[in-house]
Formats: C-alpha cells, structure tokens, sequence
C-alpha cells in the first residue's frame, strides 16, 4: 500500500534520524471521490474513506509507536460540530484512540461567529477523546490584518476555559506579535 511503501519508510527515516519528541498529523483527509489505490479496496469493493484514512493511520502510528513508544503522536481533526468533512474520512469520530493529543482548529471571526463556536468544538473533542485538546487557530483576518485586542483576549479566553491548549502557527513582526501576547498574557491571568 502507499502508506507502507512510501508515508511509513519517510516518517520513520525522519522519526530516526531527529531527536523528535512527538509527530503531528495535519488534517489526514482524502478527496471526496476517495482513493482508488490497492489499498482502498477490500475483496473487489471499494472501502469507505472512514476506513481508508483510519487504516493508514493505524498503520503510521503502529509504526511510530514500534520505534518509540513514548513519543506523542498527534493530529489536526479539524472543527468537530462546526465544519462538516466527515466526507475526508479525517472527522474526528473516526480518529478516537489513535493518538495521544487530539487538535481542534478553528476561527470564528473569520466566518462572524462568536467564540462560543469553539467553546463547542473543544468540549466535543475532549469529551469523546477522553484526551488532551489543542485548538490551533489562524491569528489575523483574511486581509494579514490583526484582530482588536478584545478579540483575541476572547478568542484565548474561549480556548483556554474550554479546557484546551492554545497551538499557534505565527509569523510576525515584533510589534505584531507583542499585541498578541499582551492579549495571551490577559486570557492566560484570568484561566490560570
């Protein structure tokens, strides 16, 4: 199968090879056709991208986990309860006791919601993986512009009191990134 011949000998040459304390998986979809590989049918008939993304999965992290057993495998499931992509096979339902660390993503304001969205999608994630929850989120407008202080202390503040960590993938500028903080610092006073 693709995922033993060629994702699997990657992973584990860079698991090997690095002083890694865990992998993250992001958002492990397939198209919504699915995959017409070998791997992707069973007896003759196609399997569902449930199956196929869950399959791949158990055999990447098997694999890890067979190398080092202490190393935190996790993954991006996306925004349960907020975005609908069960047709990716990578919905969180159908990732539950495959990993150590389980990532929620989403941002509200780019869609005018208010944060109670991500309040929803933490709670679900945490209560069906029974495990630790990150929710990564992207930190300016569609523009690159910044949110207004208010914004971001109530986007950390719904984070953190949904009980997740906060995961953030940033690249700015020292300004920039100081109103940030000055917002994380006012969230983390008020969660910790």
């Amino acid at each position: 199968s693709y995922v033993n011949e060629i994702s699997v000998p990657r992973i584990m040459t860079l698991v090997s090879s690095n002083n890694f304390d865990g992998v993250f998986i992001d958002i492990p979809w397939i198209m919504r056709k699915g995959c017409f590989c070998k791997n992707c049918y069973k007896d003759g008939e196609k399997i569902s991208n449930d199956e196929s993304v869950r399959k791949g999965l158990e055999e990447v992290v098997s694999a890890i986990k067979s190398v080092n057993p202490a190393m935190e495998v996790s993954v991006n499931a996306s925004a349960p309860t907020i975005h609908n992509n069960k047709y990716s096979g990578a919905f969180i339902d159908n990732l539950v006791g495959l990993f150590d660390v389980y990532v929620t993503e989403w941002n509200p304001y780019r869609w005018n919601q208010k944060t109670n969205v991500v309040n929803r999608c933490i709670s679900y994630a945490r209560d069906i993986t029974k495990k630790d929850v990150f929710h990564a989120t992207t930190i300016t407008t569609r523009k690159g512009e910044l949110y207004s202080q208010k914004e971001y202390v109530d986007l950390f503040n719904a984070i953190f009191g949904s009980g997740a960590s906060l995961r953030l993938g940033i690249s700015l500028e020292g300004e920039q990134l100081n109103f940030i903080g000055s917002a994380l610092n006012k969230a983390l006073e008020k969660n910790f």
